[in-house]
C-alpha cells in the first residue's frame, strides 16, 4: 500500500510540473505577458463599468478593443501596454516576426473617469464638426465673390429658379 502512495505522490509530482510548464510560454506569442500590480485588461474594466452601471449591457468587448487601437486624440482612452517584465509602453510593441509582446492594460479608476467624460467628447467633436463647416462655408463664400458681370447672371438664374420651383408645386 505504500507503494501506492508513493507512485500517486511522483504523479501529482509530474502533474504539477507539467502545469508549471505550460505556465512559461513555450512558443513565441502563445501567452500573454502577465499585467502589472493594480492594472487589469480592458475587459475587465468594461465589466466594471457594466456592474457599476456606466456602461450599457450589450456594450461589446470589441468595441471596448476598438478604443484601444484608436484610443483619439484629444482626450485618448487611457490604455498603456505592458511586456512581460512589466515594463509600460505607450504603444504595442511587435517583434521582427509580427508578434506582438506587449498587452493593452488600463487603471480601472482612469477608465471610469475617462467613460465619464464622454459627454464631453461628444460635445467637442460636435463644436470641432460646426467649426469645420463654418470655416468651410465661409471659405466657399469668399472664394465666390460675384463679378458685377456674373450677377446679372445669378439674378437671372434665381428668377429662373424660382420659376422652375412653382411649376414642380403646380404639378
Amino acid at each position: 500500500m505504500a507503494e501506492h502512495e508513493h507512485h500517486e505522490a511522483e504523479h501529482t509530482e509530474a502533474q504539477t510540473e507539467t502545469t508549471e510548464e505550460k505556465a512559461q510560454p513555450t512558443t513565441p506569442g502563445v501567452q500573454r505577458p502577465p499585467l502589472p500590480e493594480g492594472i487589469v485588461s480592458p475587459i475587465t474594466a468594461l465589466n466594471h463599468l457594466k456592474q457599476k452601471g456606466h456602461a450599457p449591457q450589450d456594450f461589446k468587448p470589441q468595441q471596448m478593443y476598438g478604443f484601444v487601437k484608436n484610443p483619439g486624440k484629444t482626450d485618448p482612452f487611457p490604455v498603456k501596454h505592458y511586456d512581460a517584465e512589466g515594463n509600460e509602453h505607450a504603444a504595442p510593441k511587435v517583434d521582427e516576426h509580427g508578434i506582438t509582446r506587449t498587452r493593452p492594460g488600463v487603471k480601472i479608476s482612469e477608465v471610469v473617469d475617462w467613460w465619464g467624460r464622454k459627454g464631453e467628447r461628444t460635445q467637442a467633436k460636435l463644436a470641432e464638426k460646426a467649426e469645420k463647416a463654418k470655416q468651410a462655408a465661409e471659405k466657399a463664400a469668399a472664394g465666390s465673390e460675384p463679378v458685377e458681370a456674373e450677377e446679372e447672371g445669378n439674378g437671372d438664374m434665381a428668377a429662373d429658379s424660382a420659376e422652375y420651383e412653382n411649376v414642380d408645386e403646380a404639378e
